[in-house]
C-alpha cells in the first residue's frame, strides 16, 4: 500500500482500488528524510487511533531508545498528512524493556472520554503480564497498570501478536480481546472489559480441546464490527495448509463470541503465509459494516491490496489493487498495516509505515473516498428523521436492539450521510429501561443503551460532527404506567432529542 523510490513514485501514486461506489487512493502522509527515523526500532508496534480527539486518527508508534527506554511517537493527523512525531511518553532509560512488550500493542477509549488511548500487555516471565494502559489526555500520556495477572498465572507470549481493541459490550468503552493459544489445539479467546479504570479478565470463546489451533492464524487477528450491530467482533484469517484460508468471524452478542466462516478460498487459492500478518479490519465503503483488508505479496516486488466487503454474515473479495512486477517490496512494511479514518469522514484507510534504506521512512495510506450518489430526501430534518423512527426499542435486560429496529436507524444514519448538508449536529439521547425493582441496574442499563445508540451514530455517520450528550433514566420515565408483561417492552427505549442542526 505505498510508494517509496522515486523510480516508482509515479507508477504507484496513480494507482487506486474501484469498490463498488468508493475507491482508495494512495497518499504520502509524511516522509521522515534520510537518518531521521529507524522503523527497525518500532518493529510491529504502530496502532492508529485518535489520540487527541478531533475526529480524525492519529499514528502512534512505540520507538525502542534501547537499555530498556522507550517512547510513544505520536503523527497527528490534520485530515491531508501526518506532522512530524512528537514524544508524547518518555520512560526514561532502564524503565520499560520493549522486549517485553513485543508486537502486543493496541490502541483504543478504554475510559470512554473521547480520546484514544495506547495498551500494551507486558511479559514480567515467570508467567506474569500485565496490562498497561497509556491514558491520552489531548496531548500526551500518562502510564497506569489496569491489570495484573499474578505470578505464575498468565503467559503473554501464548497471544503472539493476536491483540485489538474494540466496544465488545456497546456500553461505549472499548475492551481489550486477545487469542490465547492452550496445548492440544484449544484455544481460547479472552477479553479484558474496561471498567473505565481497569480491566476485567473473562473467557468469551472457548474451541474445546483439539478443535483450533492459534498458530493457524498468526498474527491474521483483527476487530471491527463486521455485522453492523453496534458491537465489536473479532475477525482472523485461518491457514488450513495447501493455500487454502478462511477467514472466520466471531461475533459479540455481548458477553460471548460465536464464531462462524465468512469466506473459504478452497484449495490452492490463497497462500497465507504471503499475507503474513497484514491483515487489517475497517469499513471501508460506509455501509455500516466493517471489512477485511489484506496486503499480499507476489514476489519480485509486486503485491497486491485484497479488500473483503463484509455482507454481514460473509465477506466477499471485490477489488484489489496491483503495483505491478517490480514495482512494490511488501516486506518493506513488515507488519506495520491497521486501519484507520485519518481524514475524520467516517470511512476507514488502510495506514503503514514503510522503510527506507538510512533510517527513513514514508507514513502513507489508501485513502477511501465515497462517491457521492443523488436520492430525494426522506425528510425534512434530522429531528423529523427521528421522530418518524424512534423510539427505538431493546431486547429485555440486554443492549440487544429488538428485530428490526436497526433497521429503523440505519434509515436515520442514511438521511445524514445523503441528505443532511449541514457539518454537524447535536442530540440528547435518553435510555430507558422496564421497572423491575432494581433501580441501580436500571439506570445503569438505561445509560448503556443511550451509549450503544450514541456510538452506532458516531461510527456511521460520515463527514460530519456529532455532538451527542447522553442521559440515562432507569426506570423513572415510563412511557406506559403499569404496563402489562406484554407493554412493558414499550418502556425498554431510548428517545431522541434533537438539539442544533
Amino acid at each position: 500500500m505505498k510508494k517509496f523510490y522515486l523510480s516508482i513514485a509515479l507508477i504507484v501514486a496513480l494507482s487506486s482500488i474501484a469498490l463498488q461506489s468508493q475507491t482508495l487512493n494512495l497518499v504520502d502522509l509524511l516522509d521522515t528524510g534520510k537518518g531521521n527515523y529507524d522503523v527497525t526500532r518500532v518493529g510491529e508496534r504502530m496502532v492508529v487511533g485518535d489520540v487527541n480527539g478531533d475526529g480524525k486518527d492519529d499514528v502512534i508508534t512505540m520507538y525502542d531508545y534501547l537499555a530498556s527506554h522507550a517512547k510513544l511517537h505520536v503523527f497527528i493527523s490534520n485530515g491531508k498528512t501526518v506532522n512530524s512525531s512528537v514524544d508524547w511518553y518518555d520512560s526514561g532509560a532502564g524503565n520499560y524493556d520493549l522486549t517485553r512488550v513485543g508486537p502486543r500493542i493496541t490502541c483504543g477509549d478504554f475510559n470512554g472520554d473521547g480520546k484514544d488511548d495506547v495498551a500494551t500487555m507486558y511479559d514480567y516471565t515467570n508467567n506474569q503480564a500485565q496490562i498497561h494502559v497509556f491514558l491520552s489526555n489531548g496531548s500526551s500520556f500518562t502510564h497506569n497498570v489496569w491489570w495484573d495477572s499474578g505470578e505464575g498465572n498468565y503467559d503473554a507470549s501464548k497471544i503472539g501478536s493476536r491483540i485489538g481493541s474494540g466496544d465488545f459490550d456497546g456500553d461505549g468503552k472499548d475492551d481489550i480481546a486477545v487469542m490465547y493459544e492452550y496445548a492440544n489445539n484449544l484455544t481460547r479467546i479472552h477479553v479484558f472489559k474496561s471498567t473505565g479504570s481497569a480491566f476485567e479478565q473473562s473467557s468469551w470463546y472457548d474451541s474445546g480441546e483439539g478443535n483450533y489451533d492459534a498458530l493457524r492464524v498468526a498474527g491474521r487477528f483483527a476487530v471491527g464490527d463486521f455485522n453492523g450491530d453496534g458491537k465489536d467482533d473479532v475477525l482472523v484469517m485461518y491457514d488450513y495448509l495447501g493455500s487454502r484460508v478462511q477467514i472466520h468471524g466471531f461475533a459479540s452478542n455481548g458477553s460471548a463470541f460465536t464464531q462462524s466462516s465468512l469466506m473459504d478460498s478452497g484449495a490452492g487459492n490463497y497462500d497465507p503465509t504471503r499475507v503474513l500478518d497484514r491483515f487489517a479490519v475497517g469499513d471501508v465503503n460506509g455501509d455500516g459494516k466493517a471489512d477485511v483488508i489484506t496486503m499480499y505479496d507476489y514476489l519480485a516486488n509486486e503485491a497486491k491490496l485484497h479488500v473483503f466487503a463484509s455482507t454481514g454474515t460473509a465477506v466477499k473479495q471485490v477489488a484489489s489493487w496491483e503495483s505491478g512486477k517490480g514495482n512494490y517490496t511488501a516486506a518493506s512494511i513488515a507488519n506495520r498495516f491497521v486501519a484507520g479514518d485519518i481524514n475524520g469522514d467516517k470511512l476507514a484507510d488502510i495506514v503503514s509505515i514503510y522503510m527506507l534504506l538510512g533510517s527513513q521512512a514514508k507514513v502513507q495510506a489508501f485513502m477511501a473516498t465515497a462517491e457521492k450518489t443523488t436520492t430525494s430526501a426522506p425528510y425534512a430534518s434530522i429531528a423529523e428523521a427521528f421522530k418518524v423512527n424512534a423510539p427505538i426499542y431493546f431486547v429485555a435486560d440486554t443492549t440487544d436492539l429488538l428485530p428490526g429496529e436497526n433497521a429503523k436507524l440505519q434509515k436515520i444514519i442514511s438521511y445524514i450521510n445523503t441528505n443532511y448538508s449541514g457539518s454537524s449536529f447535536s442530540l440528547t439521547i435518553e435510555g430507558h429501561c422496564a421497572s423491575v425493582g432494581r433501580p441501580n441496574d436500571e439506570k445503569a442499563l438505561s445509560e448503556q443503551r443511550a451509549n450503544k445508540i450514541k456510538s452506532m451514530i458516531v461510527n456511521q455517520v460520515k463527514g460530519k460532527t456529532a455532538n451527542i450528550t447522553t442521559i440515562g433514566a432507569g426506570a423513572t420515565k415510563e412511557a406506559i404506567s403499569n404496563p402489562t408483561k406484554e407493554e412493558m417492552a414499550k418502556n425498554r427505549r431510548i428517545e431522541v432529542t434533537v438539539t442544533a442542526e
